[in-house]
């Protein structure tokens, strides 16, 4: 399997502390799990675990504050852009 496949497959079994963003993910419900993402990037860095992971998907999205929360932001398809 390749890099990209084992990424993709952990996603099916995602951790506990794992949160996701989605800029484009619809009217759908936001609780910031794999299928359900949230749409902005604030509600999903305040969502995450002390110590979780924030996946993001491409896209620009408004990043406004200061967190003091230990996490890991992911961007494994780059073309992430933060703005204020």
């Amino acid at each position: 399997m390749s890099d990209y496949d084992k990424l993709l497959m952990s996603f099916l079994y995602p951790q506990a502390n794992w949160r996701f963003v989605e800029r484009d993910s619809g009217g759908r419900l936001e609780t910031g799990v794999f299928h359900y993402p949230f749409r902005d990037f604030t509600s999903g860095a305040a969502d995450v675990p002390t110590d979780g992971a924030l996946w993001v998907q491409p896209g620009t999205y408004p990043a406004v504050g200061i967190s003091n929360k230990a996490m890991t932001v992911k961007t494994p398809l780059g073309d992430v852009i933060l703005r204020d």
